[in-house]
């Protein structure tokens, strides 16, 4: 016997359907999907020797209430609901942490790296010229009480040294003083993301043969940080058109070309006017 589609069985979907807050193009599939099933359903009963009105109300008392149905498809778009905020979620999470990776390598490296030697050699330019080497020396050391220990988050020693133009390069001074004198014994550490970077400066006082040297041992953070900025980056555009694409197939059924497009184009011209604009004041070769 051929089943032909009962209207107890639409209007039973359409009941379930209203109960159903979700996108117009996916209440049709629920419908569609629900419908099929409960007809194919009464056409099994209906071979197995019901009669055909029998099947239907069988069919339909077996799914129970429309609420019922409701509450069991409920779950199906819970899960759904919930994946789709975790990828959101996790796209803007990988995004923060790759614009404060990138922003920290350039704030440190080019920005506090460059204010550092400038001080320094602004003070060694500043030093007058009839001082004597006593009077230099204690200008030294005043310049590293007031800025150089304020700074040692990022500094790890300063040396610095006064001698005629026809000596031999010496420091006389040197904090902490736990570095030595000696600045060549000074070890260099190299950890997983930072490692030390010295910056050498010899200013000539005008009109004088002295000549005043200092060095800076500084903490700089290596490219393994900015690569895994970039890595982070990557991810989040990832995580982020999956996202928003399946959001746009959520809300209007379907993804387009013009979407896809759309989403990859906002992510390119975001990084590339972030990337422009970076602090690179110079580049550090190490």
């Amino acid at each position: 016997m051929i089943y032909n589609k009962s209207n107890s069985i639409r209007i039973f979907c359409d009941r379930v359907c209203m109960k159903i807050k979700e996108p117009k193009e996916t209440l049709n599939d629920i419908h569609e999907e629900l419908s099929s099933n409960m007809e194919d359903e009464v056409q099994q009963l209906i071979e197995n020797g019901l009669d055909e009105k029998q099947a239907i109300i069988k069919t339909i008392q077996k799914h129970g209430s429309p609420q019922h149905v409701v509450d069991e498809l409920s779950l199906i778009y819970k899960t759904r609901r919930f994946i789709l905020p975790v990828f959101g979620i996790t796209a803007i999470s990988l995004l923060i942490i790759s614009v404060f990776l990138i922003s920290i390598f350039y704030y440190w490296n080019y920005s506090l790296h460059s204010q550092q030697i400038h001080k320094f050699s602004g003070f060694l330019m500043g030093l007058h010229a009839e001082s004597n080497h006593d009077e230099i020396n204690e200008a030294v050391k005043e310049f590293v009480s007031v800025h150089f220990v304020d700074d040692s988050f990022y500094n790890d020693a300063i040396w610095l040294g006064v001698r005629s133009i026809e000596d031999q390069q010496e420091y006389t001074f040197v904090y902490p003083p736990s570095a030595g004198l000696n600045i060549a014994k000074y070890p260099r550490t190299e950890g997983i993301f930072t490692q030390t970077f010295f910056s050498g400066v010899s200013v000539n006082l005008p009109n004088t043969n002295i000549i005043v040297d200092g060095d800076i041992a500084q903490v700089l953070i290596k490219h393994n940080v900015i690569y895994i900025g970039f890595f982070m980056f990557l991810l989040y555009w990832v995580t982020f058109s999956i996202w928003a694409l399946n959001n746009i197939k959520y809300i209007n059924g379907k993804n387009t070309m013009t979407s896809t497009a759309l989403i990859v184009l906002f992510n390119f011209i975001g990084f590339i006017i972030y990337y422009k604009y970076c602090p690179q004041s110079r580049k550090l070769s190490y």
